[in-house]
C-alpha cells in the first residue's frame, strides 16, 4: 500500500512538471479554482516573503524559501498600518504553535507558494484522525489563496511541503482517504479537508473545507 502511494506521488509530480505552463513574468495569487485573487495585500505579502527568504539566504546558505504565509484574517488582511491582523511565514516541515502563541487557533486564511502544499490541523498531536484543511499549489506557477471554513480560528499545527515532498504528501492524503474504513471517517475527511482531488493540466484542486 505504501509503495503504491509512493508511485502515485512520483507520477503526480512528473505529470505536473510536464504539463506546467511557461512561467509568467508577474507574481499572481489565485484561489483554489484558479481564479485571480484581486486583494493587493495577498500579492504584496507573497512578494515580501520571497524577498525575506532571499535576504536570509545571503547570511545562511541553508535557509529555505517560504512554503506558505498564514494570516489571522481573511483576504490576507495584514497590510494596514493600524487595526491589522498578523501574518507569519511557514517554511517546509512541521510546526506546532505553542499554547501561548498568538498564532494558535487564530488563523483565517493562507497563501501557498507555487509547487507546495499546506495542511492545517485542529489538534497539536500527530493523530491521523485529526481534522485537517489542505491548500494545494502543486503544478501551479502562481501562489494559491484559501480562506478556511470549518477550521477557521481552530488550527493548532501545520505542515508544508514543496516539490516531490508535496506530491508525496498529497499521495499519502489521497491514500488515507481511500482507506477510510467507515462512512463516519470518510465524512470527517470530506467535511474538514480531503473531500477529493482533481488533477487538471496545471493543478491539483484539493479540499472544500
Amino acid at each position: 500500500m505504501a509503495s503504491s502511494a509512493f508511485l502515485f506521488a512520483q507520477l503526480l509530480f512528473l505529470l505536473c512538471v510536464v504539463l506546467q505552463p511557461e512561467i509568467s513574468s508577474g507574481l499572481k495569487v489565485v484561489d483554489m479554482s484558479g481564479a485571480l485573487v484581486g486583494t493587493k495585500c495577498c500579492k504584496d505579502k507573497a512578494q515580501q516573503y520571497i524577498q525575506k527568504a532571499a535576504t536570509e539566504s545571503r547570511t545562511n546558505r541553508n535557509t529555505q524559501s517560504y512554503c506558505a504565509v498564514l494570516f489571522e484574517n481573511a483576504a490576507c488582511d495584514s497590510c494596514r498600518r493600524f487595526i491589522s491582523g498578523w501574518d507569519t511565514g511557514i517554511k517546509e516541515g512541521k510546526k506546532t504553535f505553542g499554547r501561548l502563541s498568538r498564532h494558535r487557533a487564530d488563523a483565517a486564511s493562507v497563501i501557498v507558494a507555487p509547487g507546495c502544499i499546506f495542511i492545517g490541523y485542529d489538534e497539536s498531536d500527530e493523530d491521523d484522525d485529526n481534522k485537517r484543511t489542505i491548500a494545494s499549489a502543486i503544478g501551479r506557477n502562481d501562489w494559491v489563496y484559501k480562506e478556511f471554513k470549518e477550521l477557521k480560528n481552530d488550527i493548532e499545527r501545520v505542515e508544508c511541503h514543496c516539490g516531490i515532498d508535496a506530491a508525496n504528501k498529497l499521495g499519502k492524503e489521497l491514500d488515507r482517504f481511500k482507506r477510510a474504513k467507515c462512512k463516519g471517517n470518510a465524512m470527517k475527511y470530506a467535511a474538514s479537508g480531503l473531500g477529493g482531488a482533481a488533477l487538471t493540466g496545471i493543478a491539483s484542486n484539493v479540499i472544500k473545507g
